[in-house]
C-alpha cells in the first residue's frame, strides 16, 4: 500500500486525511488547559503545562501561533469584569422574537442585536444561551427577516425553524459594524469560541488533515 494514498473505486483517498493536524490536536489541549487552570498567565505557562501534563514539547512562539490560527484567547477570564460592560449597554432585557415585539422598535435604528434561546450553548470556557451576534443600519427590517422565511443565512433560517423559542437584545448605536466587532470579540475571550451561528471570524480549518 503506497504510504501516501490508495485507490477504491476509482477514487484516489490520501492517507494523511485520516489523521488530525498535531497543531489541531495542540489546540484542544490549550483550550482544556485554559477552561481548568485559572493560574495560567502565559504562553510560557501554557507551554510548561502541555509538557508537563500531555508530555508535548512546543516552544512558547509555538503555542501562541497555535492560539491565533484557532482563535484562542491566552487568559482565560482575567478581564472578564470589564469586558462584560459590553454586553450591559443592551438597551432592554430578551425578548421573543416575534412580529409584535419587533413592531415597537424604531423605524430605521442602527445598532447591534443578539439573538438567543431558551437552551445552554456549551462553549469551551463556558455555557451561554447566545447563538448569535450581528448588527444593521435598520434592526427592525432585519430582526424581521427572522420571523419569515428570508432570514440571511440558512444556519440562522435552519436553526430558528427548528427552535421554537428565541428572544432578542439590541443595542443602539450608529457606530454599529466597530461595536459588533467589539461585542464578538468579547464574546470570544469570554466563551472561548464565536456564538454558535456567527461565521464571519471563523477559520475555515477542517478537523482532518488536508
Amino acid at each position: 500500500m503506497n504510504n501516501t494514498h490508495y485507490e477504491q473505486d476509482g477514487y484516489i483517498y490520501k492517507l494523511s486525511h485520516l489523521f488530525p493536524k498535531k497543531t489541531f490536536i495542540y489546540s484542544l489541549y490549550i483550550k482544556i488547559l485554559l477552561s481548568t487552570q485559572i493560574d495560567l498567565k502565559n504562553d510560557f505557562e501554557i507551554a510548561k503545562q502541555l509538557f508537563e501534563i500531555y508530555n508535548v514539547k512546543i516552544s512558547r512562539r509555538t503555542v501562541c501561533d497555535i492560539r491565533n490560527k484557532y482563535l484562542i484567547p491566552n487568559i482565560k477570564k482575567i478581564e472578564e469584569k470589564n469586558l462584560t460592560l459590553y454586553f450591559n449597554n443592551f438597551n432592554n432585557n430578551r425578548r421573543l422574537l416575534n412580529k409584535e415585539n419587533i413592531s415597537i422598535i424604531e423605524n430605521n435604528l442602527k445598532g447591534v442585536y443578539e439573538l438567543s434561546s431558551n437552551e445552554k450553548i456549551f462553549y469551551p470556557f463556558a455555557e451561554n444561551k447566545v447563538i448569535y451576534i450581528g448588527s444593521s443600519n435598520n434592526l427592525k427590517k432585519r430582526l424581521k427577516t427572522y420571523t419569515s422565511k428570508t432570514a440571511h443565512t440558512n444556519d440562522i433560517k435552519n436553526f430558528i425553524k427548528d427552535n421554537e423559542k428565541i428572544y432578542f437584545r439590541i443595542i443602539k448605536t450608529f457606530d454599529y459594524q466597530e461595536y459588533e466587532k467589539k461585542l464578538i470579540d468579547t464574546f470570544i475571550n469570554l466563551y472561548g469560541d464565536l456564538p454558535r451561528l456567527n461565521t464571519q471570524r471563523i477559520l475555515k480549518e477542517f478537523i482532518i488533515a488536508k
